[in-house]
């Protein structure tokens, strides 16, 4: 499921992945929305991929999601896939249940 948000007043769109224990973001858009990153020494491990090396942390992220907003913290880590994975933390945070029926 993809939702559209707003990072730092620059409009993205994040995949949510109940499945996922933090939220990550593509280092290139890290960059492109404008956030603060704290270097990091920290590895991430995705089903089916080899642990990889974060580059940084983004923490208290101004995210808008919908009607919620908030600050986040984010991993930052090359992604070939998606350029941001909202996880539990966030859908914690946010106090959110994905229903993708009710759009």
């Amino acid at each position: 499921m993809y939702v559209d948000i707003e990072i730092n007043g620059k409009t993205s769109q994040a995949m949510v992945d109940t499945g996922a224990t933090r939220n990550v973001v593509d280092v290139k858009e890290a960059r492109r929305t404008g956030t603060c990153l704290t270097k990091d020494t920290g590895r991430l491990k995705a089903v089916k991929s080899k642990p990889l090396a974060t580059e940084a942390l983004a923490k208290d992220v101004l995210l808008k999601l919908g009607q919620w907003g908030g600050r986040v913290n984010f991993t930052v880590a090359p992604m070939e896939d998606f350029d941001m994975v909202l996880g539990l933390e966030c859908l914690t945070q946010a106090k959110a249940i994905p229903i993708p029926a009710a759009s």
